[in-house]
């Protein structure tokens, strides 16, 4: 090893003493050593590569067991015992360890406390055990007698533990009840009893009360990072009014998680004179997989922890899509796509499937589809999506329009507003209403549903649905060039007539350049749009109406056409008013992107919840 590894085992040692495992940053160490952060890395590779030398060298032979990896293997039912066996004869053969491990001064008042040694590997180990449990790779059978195994184990190698120092029987019994304290602790976590241990009351409101504050703490830091290029402590401060010592701590645990990268010191100072250091979200702590159910394709993107769309797969399909077809081109997909780009499968944490029609997002069922008319009543996608991918996957069933009002809530024109209407129209129809900041599905998954409102129960124009006159058959695209050829005998001057082919787009263009005939064409579209929009205006009274779909194509005069309307199909007041009408600017990815901010915010929760 290199000529400086004394120097920085020296500088570990004393940063782990005095300041302990939180303070041992890459950057402490490289200014207590005295060398850059880049040296570190190039001799050690990254701070566990550090620790893990500075431990062989205070015990060579290599005992202390990296438990991360043996809780890592696949045969764990096996291996637990073993585990067990080897973590308590660590704790007994490498108290120089300890003492470093457990962030205690190598001084002779260490061995006055045995408990406040030894209960943090206890801690620790309750901890590896109950997260197993939790993701069930152990029945609670098994947990039982391994905490009862612990328990015994402590009591009986006690005096062991306490050797050494000048009053034995007095160490004795502090690890007698530091080994009641770990009981206590596996009781709380599992609520579980154990045999002849006499319970301290436990308030559990305080204890769920304290629990919760810390999560939602880990959340409000966590999330600031999302938006941000680069953050400093203080930064952090101004958005979450914390105290500075629990922002300090929480980014702490985000950058030993690695959920936040440390990007060491600015070259600027701070307030007080001092160079702060800064962080930034690990965009690739995990990634997300969002399906969308297209007009003509299903898309399949990956998107990671900033919400950036780094691939896009389309796989074509038709009308008559069968729902075991769907569910085959779902799962191929999924793994094709993370395959392709090399992902590890762990590190792909959330999938979020976007449909049409209304959809459960608690047990991922699709009451009803229009398009698919062979799929069953409420098609069980989530179980069978859950049958066929991997365990550790959360998966999202959401319905398409949703997503898109979710994207253009924190991507597009709607960010920031309170209240707003996401509205596609074109070759489909639905809306999403935002209020006081929030989505509203409704009690039934059918708010926003306005495609199929019925604006002229008189027309013979038949929809998707099955019915007459619905807002979504009397504004489709194909309705555009319907009328378009219907009116070409009445304006054989058009320039339609020589448009090959005749389009929506042809007829939007032919707008904007005063053609009257697509005057005509599109001031019926206007005048469709213009009562459906009023009457929700008046429900809704949002802040910002935004237009998604194939119409952000029609340009400027379209837009009036339908202000125009909105205020003439509606009372005055309206007009005075004047409700912001724009077009979205997020094109086709507005779903994918609303998919991506359900799997980062699944992602985030799971986190701060296990923090």
């Amino acid at each position: 090893m290199s000529t400086l590894d004394p120097k920085i085992t020296s500088a570990v040692t004393r940063i782990l003493q005095s300041g302990g495992h939180r303070k041992a940053t890459t950057r402490n160490i490289a200014l207590e050593a005295g060398i850059s952060q880049s040296t570190l890395f190039r001799l050690y590779g990254d701070k566990k590569g550090l620790l893990r030398h500075v431990f062989q060298k205070l015990h060579p032979d290599g005992s202390l067991l990296d438990l991360s990896a043996l809780l890592g293997r696949d045969d764990i039912a096996d291996g637990l015992a073993f585990i067990l066996q080897e973590y308590l004869a660590a704790i007994l053969r490498y108290l120089p360890a300890a003492r470093l491990a457990m962030q205690f001064p190598d001084d002779p008042d260490f061995s006055t406390d045995p408990d406040a040694v030894f209960a943090p590997y206890m801690e620790q180990f309750a901890n590896h055990l109950h997260n197993l449990y939790a993701q069930k790779r152990i029945a609670q059978a098994d947990f039982k007698a391994l905490s009862h195994l612990v328990f015994s184990a402590l009591l009986m190698h006690a005096p062991e533990m306490a050797a050494g120092g000048d009053d034995n029987g007095r160490h004795e019994e502090a690890v007698n009840r530091m080994a009641w304290k770990y009981a206590t602790l596996l009781e709380r976590k599992l609520k579980i009893g154990h045999n002849g241990i006499a319970e301290a009351p436990v308030d559990r409101r305080r204890e769920s009360r304290s629990s919760d504050m810390r999560e939602n703490n880990l959340r409000a830091v966590l999330r600031t990072f999302i938006d941000a290029d680069k953050l400093s402590a203080p930064d952090v401060q101004k958005e979450v009014h914390l105290s500075k010592t629990t922002i300090i701590k929480l980014i702490g645990q985000l950058v030993e998680d690695g959920m936040l990268l440390d990007l060491g010191i600015d070259s600027a100072v701070d307030e007080r004179g001092r160079p702060p250091s800064y962080y930034r979200l690990n965009r690739d702590f995990a990634y997300g997989v969002v399906i969308q159910f297209a007009p003509e394709n299903i898309l399949t993107a990956v998107t990671n922890m900033k919400n950036e769309i780094i691939h896009i797969a389309a796989t074509p399909i038709t009308d008559d899509l069968a729902f075991d077809e769907a569910l085959n081109i779902i799962v191929t997909s999924f793994h094709a796509v993370v395959s392709s780009l090399g992902i590890r499968a762990e590190r792909v944490l959330g999938l979020c499937v976007a449909t049409g029609g209304p959809t459960n997002e608690v047990d991922g069922t699709i009451a009803y589809l229009p398009r698919y008319h062979n799929w069953p009543k409420n098609a069980p996608l989530k179980r069978s999506l859950r049958e066929r991918l991997p365990d550790n996957l959360n998966i999202i069933t959401y319905n398409e329009m949703y997503c898109q009002s979710i994207g253009e809530q924190y991507f597009g024109k709607a960010y920031g507003r309170a209240s707003a209407i996401i509205f596609e129209a074109g070759e489909r129809l639905g809306s999403g209403i935002i209020l006081d900041h929030r989505l509203l599905p409704g009690a039934h998954s059918i708010a926003g549903e306005i495609g199929h409102i019925k604006l002229d129960p008189h027309s013979t124009v038949q929809c998707v649905c099955g019915a007459y006159g619905c807002f979504r058959a009397l504004v489709h695209s194909d309705r555009i060039v319907v009328l378009a050829r219907e009116g070409l005998s009445r304006y054989p001057d058009s320039i339609l007539g020589k448009a090959k082919p005749l389009t929506a787009h042809t007829v939007f263009s032919a707008l904007e350049a005063g053609d009257r005939l697509a005057t005509e064409v599109m001031e019926q579209m206007a005048r469709w749009m213009g009562l459906a929009l009023s009457n929700l205006i008046l429900t809704v009274d949002p802040e910002i109406i935004v237009l998604q779909g194939i119409y952000t194509e029609a340009g400027p005069t379209f837009l009036a056409m339908m202000r125009k309307h909105i205020v003439k199909d509606s009372f005055p007041y309206l007009g005075e008013l004047k409700h912001s009408i724009e077009f979205s600017t997020l094109g086709g990815n507005a779903c994918l992107l609303g998919g991506s901010k359900l799997v980062t915010e699944s992602i985030i929760d799971d986190y701060c919840r296990q923090g």
